[in-house]
């Protein structure tokens, strides 16, 4: 069996079940990393679609001040995932323009057009889901929800 190239890990998969085995140990179950990182597998699991969205919006507001550029698709595929792309702004900008606790909008943007560069240069970056899964993030995805942000 060949080995999976890093590049093409899903990182939020990886990291989801980590938090969650994380979670049924008792000495890590309530810190918090571990807590808000399931409230994050509770959204992407939760079967009503307006449930999901409210609750990844809320579960990525916990983590929007840890997000980099490298670790914002984590939050696009989670977005892509549920169908709410268009409220990743609602999930990450938290505290204004000031940049308190989330990236700024312009940061945002920033991000996310370095984020279209590189899925445009690798698909398969934007790939998440079992082996299988056709579920994939595309660079053209992002478009209107860039457009938004601009305005």
């Amino acid at each position: 069996m060949e080995a999976i190239p890093v590049s093409q890990i899903c990182w939020l998969l990886v990291i989801v079940r980590r938090a969650y085995l994380a979670a049924k140990v008792p000495s890590l179950a309530r810190s918090v990393v571990v807590v808000h990182w399931m409230h994050i597998l509770g959204a992407l699991e939760e079967q009503d679609p307006v449930q999901a969205k409210w609750m990844s919006q809320q579960a990525w507001r916990e983590v929007a001040s840890s997000r980099t550029a490298e670790t914002v698709l984590w939050c696009v595929q989670s977005a892509h995932f549920i169908d709410d792309l268009s409220g990743l702004p609602f999930w990450l900008v938290v505290g204004g323009e000031d940049g308190r606790g989330g990236p700024t909008r312009s940061v945002l943007l920033a991000w996310l057009e370095s984020l279209v560069f590189k899925l445009e240069s690798r698909p398969a970056l934007g790939k998440y889901g079992p082996e299988g899964n056709s579920s994939q993030v595309r660079a053209r995805h992002l478009s209107k929800v860039m457009a938004e942000l601009r305005a």
